[in-house]
């Protein structure tokens, strides 16, 4: 539901995608649901994905049409994994939490922001606003709480 969702759509099965240009790419993905303007916007073969938000998961959303394939992966807020192109089973929540993870793979980001930067880390946990914003490459690494003023 919506212009050119699941356009190419050839073998794809059991998919909800709701919004401009949503799920765009899609030939044979299956079990995923995308929710927002250009969600899983590159999305070619990968399942079992959900997606809420402006450009959740679009895959290099502003342009090179870059294709993705990943599996089991949550995004919900505007811009969370913009870049993912690969990688499975991560979550974010939040705008651009793990806007740029490209092909990392177990991270979770929970907050604004949180995990923005983390490309190609795998396995690192983050709770809290802004809260690793700098790593890119991180291996194992759990963040928690960030913000936090004085009074």
């Amino acid at each position: 539901m919506g212009y050119d969702a699941l356009r190419n759509a050839t073998a794809a099965n059991t998919n909800v995608a709701i919004g401009l240009n949503t799920m765009t790419l899609t030939t044979t993905a299956s079990q995923n649901v995308a929710v927002g303007a250009q969600a899983l916007r590159n999305l070619v073969t990968g399942q079992y994905n959900i997606v809420m938000g402006r450009a959740a998961l679009a895959a290099n959303a502003n342009g090179d049409g870059v294709p993705a394939n990943f599996s089991h992966v949550i995004g919900i807020g505007n811009w969370t994994f913009t870049d993912k192109s690969a990688g499975d089973y991560s979550i974010a929540i939040g705008t651009r939490a793990c806007d740029r993870e490209s092909t990392g793979h177990h991270n979770t980001g929970v907050g604004g922001f949180a995990l923005r930067n983390n490309s190609e880390g795998t396995y690192n946990s983050s709770l809290g606003s802004r809260l690793a914003w700098s790593i890119s490459n991180g291996l194992i690494q759990c963040f928690l709480i960030s913000n936090v003023q004085n009074s």
